[in-house]
């Protein structure tokens, strides 16, 4: 049998721990070798064992017991380095205040996130800590006004965070960290926006708007009350499958969720959870009975692109613009890895988005019934000297407009807001430098919900965006759609539906909660899992006497 006597190999595997955090975990990223990496230490110790039985003549049971505490001393070592170093002042992030087990790991804020209320954790983590809270190794969340533009705006030098490559290999707009890759892929997107194409969108959402009506006269003589949260989600996952495919996904038509989207928001809710740990979320997604599920969502979007190529479009809609646009790559699956991870990007980002906003704008609604007038006596008016166009709506409907900006203020569709990575050289806000390399996080909720940027910040006032406006501190700390170069490209489509849903809805219904309901539970029980998981909101519809 080989002798031990000469090498402690039990304190070797424990310096060894130490220095591969000191001399490798400690620099650069390793999200994306995760299960990599997590192969090795199942299977390198299964052939290590075998050579010391084959080789050195170790019994099974003397070889895997010595394999088996040889790693657990290097793996204890290791993640016990890592937690010491990040948890003591030599680290560079430790004059920020925050909580100690949330230095340590973002496995904590992954455990604290269990009940998918991420955003109202860091609501209490800054009325603990501050505007500046540590919330990781290596991460800060910034309720600074001064922080919006030194982080998202234009002339920003932070890029986007390593949870925007959770869904390698595949690419999208969405999840390209490259500046410069970013950009080019933007212009393409650009022009499925364009006021031309938003022109061209118009009557369709109008169709989708009259089903959602006919649906809700139906369902109100059935009931007393509809769930709103429902089929605001359907309209808005219609109109985006419309589009951007050339067709809608028949779900205002059935009153059905597809299973596919089901899966979606299983998908959701482990993104919730376990995107604030990346490497922890990439590793997750590879488990076979993970991936299985997650793969045929994919595989759903792949069909809907691929359809879309094959089918000639009676109107021009998102894809078109992909398909003939720059492919970014000469690499025919490299190209197809883009189209697939759009397709994907703009079925998830593209409806959710609409879908929290009318909710939400249906409680304000119903909470308070001189709203829905207000916005309707303003109607009237503008029906007299011109349509209830969508650029009717947009120039000369104020208190609508208002309306929908102060239900963005209170409820961003990304509540959590956008992560970003500050620069080399590091970044400084104010008075306040943060190093390079840093993970930030500007939490939406609580920053759009801050005296220092509103004035009576909570209470829900249309009026601070018309005849108000001493309400407003910081207008530039208002970015429900973020800003800068990875502002999002859908904002005006968004905001179209919004404005054209609620002023047909309003002109047709007057809306009020169901009996015995007052919106809690919409309030309460909505889920953070990047966008919003609504909640249920029971709305009596009741149809107006024209």
């Amino acid at each position: 049998m080989l002798s031990c006597n000469l090498i402690n190999p039990w304190l070797c595997a424990t310096i060894f721990g130490v220095l591969s955090h000191l001399f490798y975990f400690r620099n650069a990223e390793h999200h994306k070798q995760s299960f990599l990496y997590l192969k090795i230490s199942l299977f390198l110790p299964c052939a290590v064992i075998l050579g010391l039985c084959t080789l050195a003549n170790f019994t099974l049971f003397a070889s895997f017991k010595l394999v088996f505490q040889l790693e657990i001393l290097y793996l204890v070592s290791t993640f016990a380095s890592i937690a010491i170093y990040r948890c003591s002042p030599v680290h560079r992030l430790y004059k920020f205040p925050g909580p100690f087990f949330w230095r340590a790991s973002k496995l904590t804020h992954a455990y604290k996130n269990r009940d998918l209320y991420g955003f109202r954790h860091l609501d209490s983590l800054h009325k603990e800590f501050g505007e500046y809270v540590r919330t990781g190794p290596s991460e800060l969340s910034i309720t600074d006004p001064d922080s919006v533009i030194a982080i998202h705006g234009s002339s920003s030098k932070c890029i986007r965070s390593a949870w925007y490559e959770m869904g390698d290999p595949l690419r999208s707009i969405f999840e390209t960290r490259s500046k410069s890759e970013h950009e080019r892929r933007r212009r393409i997107w650009d022009q499925g926006f364009s006021v031309r194409s938003l022109q061209a969108y118009e009557p369709r959402i109008e169709s989708h708007v009259n089903q959602l009506i006919h649906q809700i006269k139906v369902k109100s003589k059935a009931a007393e009350s509809v769930n709103a949260s429902i089929w605001f989600n359907y309209f808005s996952f219609d109109v985006m499958g419309d589009v951007a495919f050339g067709k809608g996904f028949g779900l205002l038509e059935s009153g059905a969720k597809l299973s596919v989207l089901k899966m979606l928001e299983n998908g959701q809710k482990g993104l919730g959870v376990f995107g604030s740990v990346p490497w922890l979320f990439m590793i997750l997604t590879k488990l076979p009975w993970i991936k299985k599920e997650y793969d045929v969502f994919l595989n759903w979007c792949e069909k809907q692109m691929l359809d879309r190529r094959e089918r000639k479009a009676e109107f021009p809609d998102i894809m078109s613009h992909l398909f003939s646009g720059d492919p970014m790559t000469s690499d025919t699956t490299e190209a197809h890895r883009w189209l697939t991870g759009d397709s994907r990007i703009v079925i998830v980002a593209g409806s959710d988005a609409v879908a929290s906003s009318l909710a939400f704008a249906f409680y304000y609604l119903a909470q308070d019934v001189s709203r829905a007038n207000s916005i309707r006596k303003e109607l009237i008016e503008l029906e007299k000297t011109s349509d209830l166009s969508a650029k009717a709506l947009q120039t000369k409907a104020e208190y609508l407009n208002a309306f929908i900006t102060e239900v963005l203020r209170l409820w961003p569709p990304n509540p959590s807001g956008f992560l970003r990575q500050t620069p080399k050289e590091g970044l400084k806000i104010g008075e306040k430098y943060i190093p390079g390399d840093v993970t930030l996080c500007t939490p939406l909720w609580t920053l759009h919900r801050s005296p220092k940027c509103f004035r009576d910040p909570l209470e829900f006032i249309p009026e601070r965006w018309t005849s108000q406006s001493e309400l407003v501190i910081r207008k530039d700390a208002y970015v429900p759609f973020s800003c800068g170069p990875y502002g999002c490209v859908g904002k005006q489509l968004a905001l179209m539906e919004m404005r054209i849903a609620i002023a047909r809805i309003v002109m047709e219904f007057d809306v009020e909660f169901a009996s015995g309901e007052g919106g809690e539970r919409l309030l309460a029980d909505s889920k953070d899992w990047f966008t919003i998981g609504l909640a249920d909101l029971m709305i009596a519809f009741r149809p107006r006497e024209l």
